[in-house]
């Protein structure tokens, strides 16, 4: 889904039941807009190397139900 547009990034995520990780205020403000999704983990560019935002993604996959996420967003 790299460089599609990002109401289809999030209806795709949704059809999956997947959370969207990303790092772009675009989702924010679709988010704030209604558009439905199924949850957007939003990370700050830069801020976390690989190995500190895998793990970061693990304590919301152990912490958070998938349907608990749904049109919530997680901030890192």
């Amino acid at each position: 889904m790299l460089g599609e547009d990002d109401r289809r990034q999030l209806a795709f995520a949704l059809a999956e039941g997947r959370a969207l990780v990303t790092h772009d205020n675009d989702h924010l403000r679709l988010h704030a807009q209604g558009v439905p999704h199924a949850g957007v983990i939003y990370r700050h560019r830069h801020k976390y190397r690989m190995g500190d935002l895998i793990r970061r993604l693990e304590e919301i996959w152990e912490r958070i139900e998938p349907e608990d996420m749904i049109a919530t967003i997680e901030y890192l």
